[in-house]
């Protein structure tokens, strides 16, 4: 059954297809448009003098800590030197057990020959780690810019650019030594933390790569028509560009 109709504030009238049910029911819940998308928060903050002495010191000037969907097998604190182009990070990380796996071993053991194991752990209760990684480089913003609402958003974004990028050379060569095919460069990292010590200023919160918002119900039928081709027929398909994606 087919009708067109216009939802929520939007008065455009489009044709949409009905399932089986009561449609009077049913398309009280359709709308045209998201009506939330939320692509990161940030809190700005300083640390009380005595509470900025009791840090430790930093290898460089801003630390970013980034939540990664993988759990690399690095000793916990280590700090690796990484060289990407002209530029110089310094990474530290963490294993960290998810909360289906609470009162795994913490243990963190090393061989200069053997990949070493956990012990007495369920086939899937190792893959509940990730890992948190801590980046410090060098930045020269100015205080005024990281002060500002636009500034402090350019500044934001431009560190979160810079650690994925350099997070994505690291998770490149861990492939590589490792032989874990499955670890692939990352679009975008859960962000938690940004610190410039030398102006003591810092951003609480979250980004989150492409966003969060209304769930889809489902795409265009124009869209599913052209996926059912594509997936009958085996036509090649175009690397992705963006946008020219969905050509």
């Amino acid at each position: 059954m087919r009708a067109v109709a216009s939802f929520g504030d939007d008065p455009t009238k489009i044709e949409v297809i009905f399932p089986p049910g009561d449609p009077q029911i049913m398309l009280a819940q359709v709308a045209t448009k998201p009506n939330v998308q939320l692509f990161g928060t940030a809190l700005s903050y300083s640390d009380p003098a005595d509470e900025l002495a009791k840090r430790s010191a930093q290898p460089a000037s801003t630390l970013i800590e980034m939540g990664v969907p993988y759990c690399f097998h690095v000793p916990d604190n280590a700090m690796i030197e990484l060289k990407d182009g002209d530029q110089i990070s310094h990474l530290v990380f963490k294993k960290v057990w998810t909360g289906r796996t609470e009162g795994s071993s913490d243990a963190d053991y090393r061989s200069p020959t053997h990949v070493l194991y956990h012990n007495n752990t369920s086939n899937r209760a190792g893959l509940y780690r990730y890992s948190l990684v801590r980046m410090f480089f060098n930045t020269a913003y100015a205080r005024e810019m990281l002060t500002s609402k636009v500034g402090g958003e350019t500044a934001r974004g431009e560190m979160i650019a810079r650690a994925v990028a350099a997070l994505n050379r690291f998770v490149d060569i861990y492939r590589v030594v490792t032989n874990n095919a499955h670890m692939q460069r990352l679009s975008s990292v859960y962000v938690r933390d940004i610190f410039m010590r030398e102006h003591n200023i810092g951003f609480l919160g979250a980004s989150f790569g492409r966003g969060i918002g209304t769930a889809v119900m489902n795409r265009s039928e124009a869209e599913l028509v052209a996926i059912v081709r594509k997936a009958a027929t085996g036509e090649e398909i175009p690397p992705w560009r963006g946008s020219l994606a969905r050509q």
